[in-house]
């Protein structure tokens, strides 16, 4: 009930923001627009405190919510964490609120199960021939770009991209994350554009990296070594306060941000600005002695 009245709050508190400044008029649900519309959702409902709450809401509390919901077989919890993302990907213009709705409900079906690493890995590549079949056939490029380019090349070839920036040019030290202000910046220009230049020739294109770019744009290999053991850390501290819940929980509440953090993001950025640590916060609170019907 904690962790419900939790979620509930910071969805609500987050809905009622995105109306306050207007969302109602500005929604859209075109994936073929998102890219275009995403700076000025950006600029309009990112501030602060809601830059932290907005995703927070997103990514933790409304999958969380929509759990409980299913737990309980409660339509109304249902409805209200499927509607309240959907309203999130019109306003943000953004795909994840979606990819979250289906991650959730996977979680608590798969985990369960423990389906073979091979199935997942025969639905992975379905996938990416499904995209080829739709480019050569319908001439439809958008499963392959928002799918298996952002899944799969994206992330690799952005760490190669900050791997061979940073090995001729000087490390950030973290003054671009938790020591700005304190620790000078080498660069003219946000690391993001610089990266972006040297793939595309100009900026714009949001070259994000996980926790192997980052690393290294850091501290060079120490760096890497670094954030694996926090990363390590991290996991050890979740896999403690899970054991005594239904194993699809920490799967559902921590695994988004934490491929975030592999993949796309710095650690700091991950465990504050896409709510690791509220996700570890709800692992906290979540019943230990609460009967899921799903493993009987």
């Amino acid at each position: 009930q904690t962790v419900l009245i939790i979620a509930m709050s910071v969805v609500a508190l987050t809905l009622m923001w995105i109306v306050a400044k207007g969302g109602l008029g500005r929604l859209n649900f075109n994936v073929s627009a998102i890219y275009e519309l995403r700076d000025d959702a950006m600029s309009t409902y990112f501030q602060f405190p809601f830059n932290y709450l907005n995703n927070w809401a997103t990514k933790i509390f409304a999958p969380v919510i929509l759990a409980i919901g299913l737990i309980r077989r409660n339509v109304w919890i249902i409805g209200f964490a499927v509607l309240a993302e959907l309203f999130f990907y019109g306003a943000y213009a953004q795909k994840t609120p979606l990819a979250l709705v289906v991650f959730a409900m996977f979680s608590m079906w798969a985990v369960p199960r423990r389906i073979r690493t091979s199935l997942l890995e025969l639905g992975l590549a379905l996938v990416v021939i499904v995209s080829i079949v739709l480019y050569q056939q319908y001439g439809n490029l958008l499963v392959s770009a928002i799918v298996v380019n952002r899944t799969f090349f994206g992330p690799a070839n952005n760490n190669v991209l900050f791997y061979e920036f940073f090995l001729e040019n000087p490390h950030t030290f973290f003054s671009n994350s938790f020591l700005r202000g304190v620790v000078d910046y080498p660069f003219q220009m946000h690391v993001f554009d610089l990266i972006s230049i040297v793939r595309t020739g100009d900026i714009g294109i949001n070259p994000n990296t996980g926790a192997l770019g980052a690393g290294f744009m850091h501290m060079g290999y120490l760096g890497m070594l670094f954030y694996a053991l926090i990363i390590g850390l991290i996991i050890s501290i979740i896999t403690s306060l899970s054991k005594h819940h239904p194993p699809w929980v920490p799967v559902a509440v921590a695994g988004p941000a934490t491929f975030i953090m592999l993949t796309s993001t710095d650690v700091s950025v991950a465990l504050l600005t896409n709510g690791l640590l509220a996700g570890i916060l709800v692992i906290f609170l979540w019943p230990t002695n609460s009967v899921d019907r799903r493993q009987t």
